[in-house]
């Protein structure tokens, strides 16, 4: 006899925004705070920027080919008022740092 699988969508919606995703997600964000303060000290100078991460949850549309619906998500930023200069560069310094880029990359790779 075979077994038959009835997706309970209400449950999945309920998952998807639930206190354990969320944590899973604000762990992952805080793992990329804690690298992109790591690569900023190679460069600080007042110390604004690397003390500027902050992390934050929020609840998402996510669009798929099945609708939209809503997720836990986490979001790392820096706040500080030069942090788009550090990011790509300026006209007072054209090296583009990428440090929140990089720290994106690395999370890539370990999906």
């Amino acid at each position: 006899m075979g077994a038959t699988f009835k997706p309970n969508h209400a449950g999945f919606r309920a998952m998807a925004v639930g206190p354990e995703v969320a944590a899973a997600v604000l762990s992952v964000a805080e793992k990329g705070r804690a690298e992109a303060e790591a690569l900023s000290a190679d460069f600080a100078k007042t110390g604004d920027y690397e003390k500027s991460f902050v992390v934050r949850p929020e609840v998402t549309q996510l669009r798929t080919g099945f609708g939209s619906h809503a997720v836990a998500t986490a979001i790392l930023e820096n706040v500080s008022p030069h942090a788009a200069a550090v990011e790509w560069g300026n006209a007072r310094d054209h090296r583009p740092h990428r440090v929140l880029g990089r720290v994106l990359d690395g999370l890539q790779r370990h999906e």
